[in-house]
């Protein structure tokens, strides 16, 4: 099954939140299981930009919290850090991988970023 598309507006000087809940496919709507998964999320100007604008993983201080038996990945960045932000569009991705290795692209779209008056 491909990546969702969702795209995205951040606002610069904000903090920015997002919870995603992943479900089991099927009737069931049971949560996806995500213990012992890796997930990472990158920003880029374009999908051929050699650099991350920015760079998320579930690793102890990466932004990213996984609660595996709740199914959901909790995404969070602070306004320090887009207060420094001085882009204005990019694109992303978020993937999870598996205990096994298994890579899954869950979530893909654009970025817009609303730059801050007040500073």
């Amino acid at each position: 099954m491909p990546a969702a598309i969702w795209n995205i507006s951040m606002e610069q000087g904000e903090s920015f939140d997002v919870l995603l809940r992943l479900r089991e496919q099927g009737g069931s709507g049971s949560p996806l299981d995500l213990t012992g998964y890796m997930v990472r999320m990158q920003i880029r100007e374009s999908v051929d930009a050699p650099e991350p604008l920015v760079s998320l993983t579930s690793s102890p201080t990466g932004g990213i919290i996984v609660d595996g038996p709740a199914g959901t990945i909790s995404i969070s960045i602070d306004d320090g850090a887009t207060s420094g932000w001085t882009w204005r569009y990019g694109v992303y991705s978020i993937e999870i991988e598996s205990p096994a290795g298994k890579v899954k692209r869950i979530l893909k779209g654009e970025v817009t970023l609303d730059r801050e008056v007040v500073r």
